[in-house]
């Protein structure tokens, strides 16, 4: 605890295992410098939510930690530049629309 750095702190977060949207939106109360949330669902009144259209059917996101075989990418690169969100993101509103790759 003593290395953790609490001026920099980023939240991760994917809409799995019961989150709700009530529990997403009560992230922006926290005192970090970024939240992200992967969501299976469009939540446009909440600006770190990332949608991913795979898993729109299913009703919550799957593993995107894992990685790919072929390039060792994981999942939520192909949506979201986390690196530049590390550099960047700078607190509330957390809006991490910036940080969105285009498709």
């Amino acid at each position: 605890m003593k290395r953790i750095d609490y001026n920099n702190v980023f939240v991760f977060i994917e809409e799995r295992d019961g989150l709700t949207k009530e529990q997403m939106k009560s992230l922006e109360t926290l005192n970090v410098r970024g939240i992200v949330a992967f969501t299976a669902k469009r939540y446009d009144d909440i600006p770190y939510a990332v949608f991913l259209p795979k898993y729109e059917n299913d009703g919550e996101v799957g593993n995107i930690l894992q990685r790919n075989r072929i390039d060792n990418s994981r999942e939520y690169e192909k949506y979201f530049d986390f690196v530049k969100w590390f550099n960047e993101a700078d607190g509330y509103p957390f809006d991490v629309s910036n940080f969105v790759v285009k498709r």
